[in-house]
């Protein structure tokens, strides 16, 4: 997998590793950096493209829409009751 272009605009989430502070960039900033400031604890955090690859993974993972199929199968089932 590579780093996809498509989320070059969208906010994409992911924590510092030293301090779990959330941090919230576009992935385009995360595409091209290597490391930053983490400012929940201000340490210096070196950032691979594997850690990137997993993040990008996360994100489309997590914020695919629901198909109407999936939905249904998370419905209950109808109740059916004899006289």
């Amino acid at each position: 997998m590579h780093l996809s272009l498509e989320l070059n605009d969208t906010p994409v989430a992911f924590i510092c590793p030293i301090c779990s502070h959330p941090i919230v960039k576009k992935g385009s900033w995360l595409r091209t950096i290597g490391s930053f400031k983490c400012d929940g604890c201000g340490a210096k955090v070196r950032i691979g493209y594997e850690e990137k690859l997993a993040i990008f993974e996360r994100h489309l993972r997590d914020n695919q829409p629901v198909s109407p199929q999936r939905q249904s199968v998370n419905k209950p089932k109808r109740l059916i009751r004899w006289s």
